[in-house]
């Protein structure tokens, strides 16, 4: 695939703030950093590969279905080999634009032969003359998540401003993707803090509350 190899995120890695759950989240954060950079090279290819059937069996695709995915970066879960994937069923495929601080993010139209251009984050985006579009899914990066669906993101609030968002404007499905290492019993949230539907791991599929209360399956 063409494009930047995997660059670090590091929004905000530095803020400062009196805000308890703010504090409680930049601590957690360092924390998880570490225990996702210690998984080993085997383990996330392996996890990598199993999140291919994983989607699948979890995950009802329409026939319109958009599939905003993201580009790893430093020690996330590697999301190409279930975009590409997916592109081979014949899925549209999105990834995300970084915009100003304090906005939602753009979604551009993308396939896998595309070249991609560094963002001010040094992460792969699409190029400006690919069209803008809606995804339906969104296939999400995370340090650490919980069994209610609750993720630890780095700091900059976009996907959760973008998931409100799009919750608002459309039917959208959330999709964690992670190493069964970054599980948590809880993990510390806001009012502006947006949950996954669903967490694919390479044990097991974790619906969030609000997934089981709409019946989407059982937690495993």
């Amino acid at each position: 695939m063409a494009g930047p190899p995997h660059f670090h995120r590091t929004w905000f890695r530095n803020a400062v703030t009196d805000d308890p759950i703010a504090d409680a989240k930049r601590a957690l954060r360092e924390r998880m950093r570490r225990v996702r950079a210690g998984i080993s090279v085997e383990e996330r290819e392996r996890a990598a590969r199993l999140m291919r059937p994983a989607f699948a069996k979890a995950v009802e695709m329409p026939a319109n279905a958009i599939v905003g995915g993201y580009i790893a970066s430093g020690s996330e879960l590697n999301a190409t080999p279930l975009l590409i994937a997916l592109e081979e069923q014949g899925v549209r495929l999105a990834l995300p634009v970084v915009g100003e601080r304090g906005h939602s993010l753009v979604f551009r139209a993308w396939q896998s032969t595309d070249a991609l251009t560094p963002n001010r984050y040094d992460i792969g985006e699409p190029m400006d003359d690919k069209p803008e579009v809606t995804p339906t899914h969104l296939i999400v990066p995370l340090l650490a998540f919980d069994d209610h669906g609750y993720r630890l993101g780095y700091g900059g609030g976009y996907y959760d401003r973008t998931l409100a968002a799009l919750r608002k404007a459309t039917k959208i499905t959330a999709i964690g993707i992670a190493f069964h290492a970054q599980r948590l019993g809880f993990v510390p949230r806001g009012p502006g803090d947006e949950p996954l539907d669903l967490v694919l791991t390479e044990r097991n599929v974790i619906a969030s509350d609000a997934a089981l209360n709409n019946g989407a399956g059982e937690k495993k």
